[in-house]
């Protein structure tokens, strides 16, 4: 019964929500100038709309979706829905975005496989084993991310997937987890020069005329004692897993939570977390090489291929 009242008052929710959007939305199009060329600081409406309904919501894809359609609706007006389509279809044939639909992929079925062998169940009883305490397995957590530089989306998922049991038994919110994770993933990737993000900016560089072609790779690394951002970022989070640079806001109320109600995840979150009580099955005997081997090997052939490239661009 009390299921069926929660499904019964989250509709009446989102009937409301979606209908206040259709009537801002509405009024948004109606005083708009026709002439965009005269939006002047009406042109932060859409940007600020997302800023406000991602927090409110907690669904990104949704939000996004809704505030592009806010835009083309004050730039077309009724209008927008063929501009809306041509948009999408142009965006999903762009070689960069299904570049990166197919990584993304290839990278999660990577992790997939890992979980499907053992080697995530496996990797966090070896990390168990010699991380006793809250304050060590959250310092395994850094090291990893460290480790795995090659990308930053596969460090969140490997090592999203791999420390989030560990990290639970100590009742560290994930909250926390997600800071530790995400403000190691990009901040080391872009300090290391074998990385995709430095591919990805020193690509950049080349197009647009800031380096010469083949040499994007060289002022990207001449660049790194100088990227602050990712220095303080990444070593700024063992000194907070210590408690040197205390947590404060929103997370530390979100670690209260976790030590006093043992309720780790955000209210809501089942929102947006798509394996929600999926069980993964563990095989018997699961083996830690499952989870190294391919790590290794990817970090490996990846370096590989990078320096071959880098000679072949040489020539």
């Amino acid at each position: 019964m009390e299921i069926q009242q929660k499904a019964k008052k989250d509709m009446r929710k989102t009937f409301i929500t979606y209908g206040i959007l259709i009537v801002a939305f509405a009024l948004v199009t109606l005083l708009v100038p026709e002439d965009e060329s005269k939006f002047g600081a009406l042109t932060f409406i859409p940007a600020i709309f997302l800023l406000i309904y991602v927090f409110y919501s907690k669904r990104i894809l949704e939000s996004l979706i809704l505030s592009s359609l806010l835009g083309y609706l004050m730039a077309y007006k009724l209008e927008f829905l063929l501009p809306f389509s041509e948009m999408f279809v142009e965006i999903l044939v762009d070689p960069d975005i299904a570049w990166l639909f197919i990584v993304c992929g290839l990278m999660g079925s990577i992790i997939a496989l890992i979980e499907k062998a053992g080697g995530a169940f496996a990797f966090g009883d070896w990390v168990s084993k010699r991380a006793k305490t809250r304050k060590s397995t959250l310092m395994w957590t850094w090291i990893l991310g460290v480790v795995i530089f090659i990308d930053d989306y596969l460090n969140c998922l490997t090592i999203g997937a791999s420390m989030a049991p560990i990290t639970d038994r100590h009742k560290v919110s994930r909250e926390f987890l997600a800071y530790i994770v995400d403000s190691t993933a990009a901040p080391v990737c872009i300090l290391i020069p074998i990385s995709t993000w430095a591919i990805f900016i020193a690509s950049l560089l080349e197009q647009n005329g800031l380096a010469e072609q083949g040499k994007g790779m060289h002022w990207f690394i001449k660049s790194i004692p100088y990227n602050y951002y990712g220095w303080i970022a990444a070593f700024i989070v063992p000194l907070v897993i210590l408690g040197i640079v205390p947590i404060f806001g929103p997370m530390k109320k979100a670690e209260k939570r976790a030590r006093e109600t043992g309720v780790l995840a955000p209210p809501g979150s089942e929102k947006i977390d798509i394996r929600a009580g999926e069980v993964v099955e563990v095989p018997e005997n699961p083996k830690v090489l499952n989870f190294f081997l391919p790590i290794f090997f990817l970090i490996g052939s990846t370096v590989y291929l990078m320096i071959c490239s880098s000679a072949l661009l040489r020539r």
